[in-house]
């Protein structure tokens, strides 16, 4: 399904026949081969473009959605400000996940009043001012651990360990405070969330 949709976007041939061998592989592990003809490695540097252009009906599906949508990679925030709104944007969701053949993560999901809160992009949204999400600070002090035993594993100076937990110290905070542009949520404050 990717494939095509590719080839309906992208008309050089040279490019189509180097992303079907991204998608069309195989892999080694363990001395094993196999052959992968389906999905592309999450690691790969496509995988946002990929993503953007699979997930590209959705977004036009909402542009006409009388509420607010945003989207970023396979993340999705819909809100509305009234019970039937709601309705329709679950129902518009499942019939174009349906056609994608992509499933909701049943963790990942939330579907309520802003009241009760959720979490988006590392951040928790309630009535209560915007906040970085538990689970995001948890993520963090776990990165930090491995960092620091990555670095206890090269046998790095307590000067070249300082700078690496300095470093991604020092992005996560100014990831923090950057609190994301939105402002369109406020319009929102007393819809219901998708």
């Amino acid at each position: 399904m990717l494939v095509e949709k590719l080839y309906t976007c992208i008309e050089h041939k040279g490019l189509r026949r180097y992303l079907y061998q991204i998608i069309h592989r195989t892999v080694e592990y363990g001395g094993n081969y196999r052959e992968i003809t389906q999905g592309i490695s999450r690691d790969c540097f496509l995988s946002p473009i990929f993503g953007a252009l699979y997930l590209k009906v959705l977004d036009e599906l909402f542009t006409k959605f009388n509420g607010y949508y945003i989207r970023y990679m396979d993340d999705i925030l819909i809100m509305t400000k009234t019970r039937w709104q709601n309705r329709k944007a679950i129902k518009l969701m499942n019939e174009c996940f349906s056609q994608l053949k992509v499933e909701q993560h049943p963790d990942k999901t939330f579907i309520g009043r802003i009241e009760k809160g959720f979490d988006f992009l590392g951040y928790h949204f309630s009535r209560e001012p915007l906040h970085v999400a538990n689970i995001t600070i948890k993520k963090h002090a776990e990165r930090i651990i491995r960092l620091y035993e990555q670095q206890k594993t090269k046998k790095a100076t307590s000067e070249e360990m300082a700078l690496v937990l300095g470093l991604y110290v020092k992005r996560w905070r100014r990831w923090c405070g950057a609190k994301c542009s939105f402002y369109a949520l406020s319009l929102y404050r007393r819809g219901v969330c998708f």
